[in-house]
């Protein structure tokens, strides 16, 4: 009998965020602080607007040595919006196939 997980099993708990303001170096330093490849944009509220991920800024050309061309970039130009979101009784399988459709 093949058992179905769900996103809730495997998501991470805790989920670190940064403002739409949020520096370039800062989102890159937040992440290499607190292991973790993504952050959570949110606005004053806390209502998510996006995610920077580490795809975003490979994407973006950033790479440490030149870092210093990224100094007057913020969070919201590298940002992958609108958020997909699921709820953590979702099949797991569901939520593969949302991303890769999208």
């Amino acid at each position: 009998m093949k058992t179905h997980r769900t996103v809730g099993e495997v998501m991470r708990r805790g989920v670190v965020s940064c403002t739409p303001d949020t520096s370039t170096p800062e989102v890159v330093h937040t992440m290499g602080e607190k292991q973790v490849h993504s952050l959570v944009v949110v606005d004053e509220h806390g209502g998510l607007l996006g995610v920077v991920t580490q795809t975003d800024l490979l994407n973006a050309g950033y790479v440490p040595p030149y870092a210093a061309h990224f100094e007057g970039m913020c969070a919201w130009q590298l940002m992958s919006a609108p958020a997909l979101t699921v709820r953590p009784d979702t099949p797991l399988e569901d939520a593969v196939r949302m991303i890769t459709d999208s």
